[in-house]
């Protein structure tokens, strides 16, 4: 069985992300805290006499380089190898490169994850070699660690090429400067294979924002882009609208945590009205108020695609609220949109769910944190009470008291497609 993408929860593992694992994907695994000789014995005799294993997983178990020798040897006896997982364990740049030399002929291999492991470019340079001669593996998570421009290089240089098989990559938080990436962010637009790249906590500046967004232009493949903070900023995102605009193939945008204000906002929209592949957008933790909220909301009349806009983490207050609501009303696509942590209050709850009770589509609203009282729950009770589809809001962190939570009881006797999640209760 092929492996597919799934979400395993734990960002740091960005390589588990990728494999699901099918009847014969068995796991070499270990439940200890740190290996030691003896532990490294035992999988190795397990290595040796089960011809069904394809994955080893043995993050965080702290050997560090002086016995990477012995975990490379049970690599070795994993016939059909698919999936390496040594997160965490202080291989160092001495460890990377024994392990380079033991990944370039496995030829079943897919999946590399050496995520926090304290090497630097040296050793990233290396890996990039073997991988090059290895021409099967397609998913790579080198995050926190300083392989810095020497490293990126690499990378650049192997996204270049023509015979990598590279689908997945992250490059999470490497210790390069911003002017390291112009080679990297100028390959994506030749790059046919990348798929899924990730690359948070780089402090990317707005010239290298603009440099992706015109490689991107030109790019069919790229499916996933994960920029959370960085430092893009509205100048980074000023001609992301033109790259939206082309994209056939961008899925997922990750934009979180990017100093984006109003401004950078309205490009996103002016982007989005056009758009045709982006089914989930994140925006959250930005500086977008009302104004940009509208932009975004605005787009959301015309857009068919999206479904799921994360805007939580703003400045958007009751104005931007009732925007928002005028465009999931015209909308017949987004089914998640999270507002938590916002300042609509009562009146921009009552706009919300007003424009529910036509809209067909959206299932799930978080408005946590977002200054809503009971009053506020009273009138939006009435508004839901005949709201046709299911839908699932989510209102914690809020000031709704008693009387707030009677009116929402009453609502459900009415109509039992809604549910609504509050500090208190769920009704």
């Amino acid at each position: 069985m092929e492996y597919q993408t799934c979400l395993m929860g734990h960002e740091l593992n960005f390589a588990e992300a990728w494999i699901i694992f099918g009847n014969k994907a068995i796991t070499l695994s270990s439940q200890l805290t740190q290996l030691h000789p003896r532990d490294l014995a035992d999988l190795l005799d397990i290595a040796k006499h089960n011809k069904e294993l394809r994955v080893c997983n043995l993050d965080g178990k702290a050997f560090g380089a002086a016995l990477i020798p012995r975990v490379c040897d049970i690599l070795e006896r994993i016939e059909k190898l698919r999936a390496i997982n040594l997160a965490m364990n202080s291989l160092g740049n001495e460890g990377l490169i024994y392990l380079a030399q033991t990944v370039k002929d496995k030829e079943f291999l897919k999946h590399i994850n050496v995520a926090i492991n304290s090497f630097e470019g040296k050793g990233c340079c290396e890996l990039v070699k073997a991988i090059e001669m290895n021409h099967s593996i397609s998913s790579l998570d080198l995050s926190y660690n300083r392989i810095e421009a020497e490293g990126l290089r690499a990378l650049t240089g192997l996204l270049q090429g023509r015979s990598t098989s590279l689908e997945r990559l992250a490059i999470n938080n490497i210790g390069a400067v911003p002017a390291d990436f112009q080679g990297m962010a100028i390959a994506i637009g030749t790059n046919e294979k990348l798929k899924e790249l990730e690359c948070r906590s780089n402090r990317l500046n707005p010239m290298i924002g603009k440099l992706i967004w015109t490689a991107l232009k030109s790019n069919n493949t790229l499916a996933v882009l994960d920029l959370k903070e960085n430092r893009l900023g509205d100048e980074g995102v000023e001609t992301l609208a033109d790259a939206l605009q082309t994209s056939l193939s961008l899925r997922v945008l990750i934009l979180e945590d990017n100093k984006i204000g109003d401004a950078g906002a309205k490009k996103i929209g002016d982007g989005l009205r056009e758009n045709k592949s982006v089914k989930e957008l994140s925006v959250s933790k930005n500086d977008i108020g009302d104004w940009g909220a509208a932009a975004i909301a605005d787009a959301l009349g015309e857009n068919k695609t999206l479904k799921h806009l994360m805007i939580s983490h703003n400045k958007i207050r009751c104005d931007g609220a009732k925007s928002m609501a005028a465009g999931i009303e015209k909308n017949s696509s987004v089914e998640i949109l999270e507002l938590n942590n916002n300042m609509i209050g009562d009146d921009g709850i009552v706009e919300l769910a007003r424009s529910l009770r036509e809209n067909k589509t959206l299932e799930q609203l978080f408005a946590e944190n977002n200054g809503i009282t009971q009053k506020g729950a009273i009138a939006m009770s009435m508004q839901l009470k005949t709201r046709k589809v299911p839908l699932e809001m989510f209102l914690k962190q809020n000031d709704i008291e008693e009387n707030g939570i009677l009116a929402l009881e009453e609502m459900k006797r009415f109509n039992s497609r809604v549910t609504v999640s509050t500090t208190y209760k769920t009704v």
